[in-house]
């Protein structure tokens, strides 16, 4: 940031949410998904106490490398919708060097 620039900050989500977004994807997009939508989740949790979202989105069993696991499953949803859509959007040898060459930037 510059100097006088401040950044909006909510105690439910990681203070770096860029980051998080990279490193961790599914379960940013879970805690976005469950806080956004706490009306309808409600309806499964409805004890009143806050911590519940993030509670959900950590104990989502699995590991993100075994596909036989949910939380597998979703990664490998995650990673063949992201691949889809830059398979679409990107040049063909951006898309190769990025998604297919590059080992760090494609397990992201």
């Amino acid at each position: 940031t510059s100097e006088g620039e401040w950044l909006p900050m909510n105690p439910e989500y990681p203070a770096d949410i860029f980051t998080s977004c990279l490193t961790t994807p599914i379960q940013m997009a879970l805690r976005w998904f469950v806080r956004n939508n706490r009306i309808s989740m409600g309806v499964l949790f409805n004890d009143g106490d806050g911590d519940w979202p993030d509670i959900l989105v950590d104990s989502i069993p699995g590991q993100a490398n075994d596909r036989k696991t949910p939380l597998g499953e979703l990664n490998w949803i995650f990673t063949s919708v992201t691949d889809s859509i830059a398979w679409n959007v990107l040049p063909k040898p951006l898309f190769q060097r990025l998604f297919r060459q590059d080992l760090l930037v494609a397990s992201m």
